[in-house]
């Protein structure tokens, strides 16, 4: 923060950190990288808006054993999407400028598999995968 500040670097990514120096003025936000306009900024456009197909959102998720019983599965899955619902649960993801991105168990398998292909795909791509 201290080297965007003074001038020493031209551009970082981070939220929660530049964000009241974007509302003060010290700083400008040139592109979110959610799916959707943050609602914080709402006249900032996503970097897919400005050709860039990338997007970056931070999801939280429980996991459990691969043969977990069904049942389980269901109590922690409603007793987390319960806690979305309060509202200074909300408050606070709104805080730290978090958008919520609510999905059920198999939405959220189906993203953790393509996120971790895609993530993959990258690390190879750009030679940073562990040689064996």
């Amino acid at each position: 923060m201290q080297a965007i500040l003074g001038g020493h670097i031209r551009v970082m990514s981070d939220t929660t950190e530049f964000a009241p120096h974007i509302q003060s003025g010290k700083l400008r936000l040139l592109a979110t990288l959610e799916s959707k306009r943050n609602k914080a900024f709402p006249d900032v456009p996503t970097v897919k808006e400005s050709g860039w197909d990338t997007i970056t959102e931070s999801p939280f998720g429980i996991g459990g054993p691969k043969n977990m019983d069904p049942a389980g599965d269901r109590v922690l899955h409603e007793a987390f999407r319960k806690t979305l619902e309060v509202l200074n649960a909300q408050e606070t993801l709104d805080k730290f400028f978090m958008p919520t991105l609510y999905m059920n168990t198999a939405d959220y398998t189906v993203y953790g598999e393509r996120a971790f292909k895609a993530e993959k795909a990258t690390i190879e791509r750009l030679g940073l995968a562990k040689k064996t």
